[in-house]
């Protein structure tokens, strides 16, 4: 792009400016005069550049610039001083309050004027404890007497330990030995004695209950005997059919017929069983309790179906039916678990 020869640079407040070419520089250019505002602005040549506007002055220093000042810190107000700013009427409501309420609205006050509620404390620079004297002690000089010979501290002589003399000679410790082993023994013999003769006692005294007990068995192997006996003769009335008017009606089972029929002769065995427990014989006691077991089975079935066979005269059939099954029942536990009746038939008293 061609340069116009015709341009020329404007002078900087009138300064001199004398510089060496630059190699290559345009010649015949001259500065513009930036402050030299009378002359219009010289139109730049660039393509889209703006027209009509001109530089400002730059070395034009009739205003003066002054930075803003720094926000100091707020300082504290004492009491005084937050007091003036109240107004007449609460002054006078302020000084009526207690000590602690006007301390809190002086403190409130504070706040509200951004100040703070304490004194910032003065710093200030610490104080070094002065450094002690240093004493300076003189160490004792000890002079030896190297002429003198070095002894040995003198210890105590030990004492002499006395000998071992024995009171006793051998024949005396086995003399000793013998009466300790006799006084031992005749220590221990009274104990021995008064164990055999507590347990001696013991089995007397067992011996004795275990008799009280047989002779009571004997009482009660009679009684279970009469008891026996009365349940056998109550089974034969009732059974039987033909006594007491208690007879069954027309049509009856074989079983009931059969038990009926031999009801005499079951009574009659177990009225002669339980005669023979009186004898005491054990082996009497065995069969006398198998007779009485199955006579109680037959006494429950078909004891209980005879008796619903019955053809009136429920009440007496009902009685006599009640007092055979207590009766042979309380005869058979009787001789399977009371043990004065086994203690009887022992045979031991």
């Amino acid at each position: 792009m061609a340069m116009d020869e015709n341009i020329k640079a404007p002078v900087l407040d009138d300064i001199d400016y004398s510089a060496s070419a630059k190699k290559g520089a345009p010649k015949g250019v001259s500065a513009p005069v930036l402050d030299d505002m009378s002359n219009d602005y010289i139109k730049n040549n660039r393509k889209g550049a703006p027209t009509g506007v001109s530089a400002p002055v730059l070395d034009d220093m009739s205003s003066s610039y002054t930075p803003k000042e720094k926000k100091s810190a707020p300082k504290y107000l004492s009491d005084e001083e937050v007091i003036a700013k109240f107004s007449p009427e609460q002054k006078q409501q302020f000084f009526i309050l207690p000590d602690d309420k006007k301390k809190m609205v002086l403190n409130y006050t504070r706040k509200q004027l951004g100040v703070p509620l304490e004194p910032e404390p003065e710093i200030k620079a610490p104080i070094l404890d002065e450094p002690d004297e240093i004493q300076n002690f003189e160490k004792p000089v000890h002079e030896l007497d190297y002429d003198e010979p070095l002894t040995a501290p003198v210890l105590d002589e030990a004492p002499e330990t006395p000998e071992y003399v024995p009171k006793f000679g051998g024949e005396d410790v086995e003399k000793i030995k013998q009466e300790a082993k006799k006084q031992a023994v005749n220590a221990l013999e009274p104990n021995q004695k008064d164990q055999k003769e507590s347990l001696r006692m013991m089995k007397e005294l067992r011996e004795q209950r275990e008799r009280a007990d047989a002779k009571a068995g004997f009482k009660l192997t009679i009684i279970i005997a009469v008891i026996g006996c009365l349940s056998a003769v109550l089974f034969s009335l009732f059974a039987g059919g033909k006594f007491m008017n208690l007879a069954y009606k027309p049509e009856t089972g074989k079983l009931t017929d059969i038990v009926a029929q031999y009801s005499l002769y079951i009574s009659i065995a177990v009225g002669i069983c339980s005669f023979l427990l009186i004898t005491g014989v054990k082996a009497l006691k065995s069969l006398a309790t198998t007779v009485f077991l199955l006579f109680t089975i037959i006494l429950i079935f078909p004891g209980i179906i005879m008796l619903t066979q019955k053809d009136g005269n429920m009440g007496i059939n009902a009685v006599l039916y009640g007092l055979s099954v207590i009766g042979s029942g309380y005869t058979f536990f009787s001789l399977t678990s009371n043990n004065k009746i086994n203690l009887f038939f022992s045979k031991k008293y």
